[in-house]
């Protein structure tokens, strides 16, 4: 009903001044009338025609845009290549609808993402809350024996630190996330790097007998030194946590043109063929993870290193051992026309030979 009233007002028009001339034409001749007649309304025709199929079209964009506004709407295909306004809007309503709907699956994915998340938290963090509220029940018991009741107050100490280092992790990552984590970026060598992250180990190293075999002469990359020592320290305490007594963890750096290299390797039990590609994932737990495993120190590491210009990969083989390559990429541009290497504030002729696919 709406579409044929927005037709006839469009004819009204034309009707008006089709009378018009065909009057004009019999007052001339009779002839002149016949052809302003048959000429009039065969331009009416086509008029109608255009005109109805256009009044079309626009109502069916414009309930197209009612239930794009309410949510309900499918992906539109525009009907039609013609060239014209109309074709042109489709088609860009087209493109806002593609936006749109990639915006609300990315939202749906935060979302859900969020409410994973917050599950993950919400469990790793009930387990040591579970175990403290026992502990602090027995701990009111007035005939709790000294040695016992020690006991349970180091054991809350323990579960208190895991909570603070497990929240002040997931902190840290979502900060990555958000891009808001700074990072200072200067030179940096990589035997201070790896000396200080493993200063929190020696003691534990010592007490299980085991040998941090360190090779780090050389090597020198542009990163943060403070979050680089946190990515390598996650990295070291994994590999402690999965060793026996008496095992040996090796950290060897070299410098190429390109890298410069870390490889942290250790002999402990190596991680199965399908975990491999999910370690880095928060909250994910292999089949050798420890009980006390929570599952984001290495998810923490790839975040620093990705922001460095660095990448991580692993490689392992059950009851062999477990080995971590850190590459730190140096900035360099290539400018093929002229031959030329440039890194950082330095500019020299490359004497090498180009090789390409």
């Amino acid at each position: 009903m709406s579409e044929d009233k927005h037709f006839r007002r469009a004819l009204v028009p034309g009707l008006v001044i089709s009378a018009l001339l065909i009057g004009v034409g019999f007052w001339q001749s009779i002839t002149m009338g016949i052809v302003c007649l048959v000429s009039c309304g065969a331009l009416l025709a086509i008029f109608c025609l255009y005109t109805r199929n256009q009044t079309r079209e626009i109502r069916r964009l414009s309930d197209y845009l009612t239930t794009l506004v309410n949510g309900t709407a499918p992906l539109l295909v525009p009907a039609n290549n013609q060239e014209g306004e109309l074709s042109i809007l489709e088609n860009n309503i087209y493109k806002t609808a593609r936006k749109l709907q990639t915006q609300a699956e990315l939202m749906q994915k935060d979302k859900t993402y969020l409410a994973d998340a917050l599950a993950d938290v919400s469990h790793q963090l009930k387990t040591p809350i579970t175990s403290m509220t026992v502990m602090t029940d027995l701990l009111l018991e007035e005939d709790l024996p000294a040695e016992k009741r020690l006991e349970f107050l180091k054991g809350i100490s323990a579960q208190l630190e895991k909570m603070q280092w497990m929240i002040t992790t997931l902190l840290k990552i979502s900060k990555f996330d958000a891009g808001t984590a700074v990072l200072h970026k200067e030179p940096v060598e990589l035997a201070a790097v790896v000396e200080q992250a493993l200063a929190p180990f020696t003691i534990q190293a010592e007490l299980r007998q085991m040998t941090l075999a360190v090779d780090c002469r050389q090597g020198q990359f542009l990163g943060d030194r403070l979050w680089t020592v946190e990515a390598v320290q996650n990295i070291v305490k994994n590999c402690l946590e999965h060793m026996d007594n008496g095992g040996t963890l090796r950290l060897t750096g070299t410098q190429t043109a390109l890298y410069c290299q870390l490889v942290i390797a250790d002999d402990g039990c190596g991680i199965e063929k399908e975990d491999l590609p999910h370690i880095f994932e928060r909250f994910y737990k292999g089949k050798n993870a420890g009980a006390d495993s929570v599952g984001i120190g290495l998810a923490l590491s790839k975040s620093v290193l990705n922001r460095e210009n660095a990448t991580v990969e692993v490689e392992s083989t059950v009851g062999v051992g477990t080995t971590f390559t850190i590459r730190f990429y140096r900035n360099i541009i290539l400018d093929m026309g002229r031959g030329f290497l440039r890194r950082a504030d330095t500019i020299r002729p490359y004497e090498g030979t180009f090789v390409t696919d």
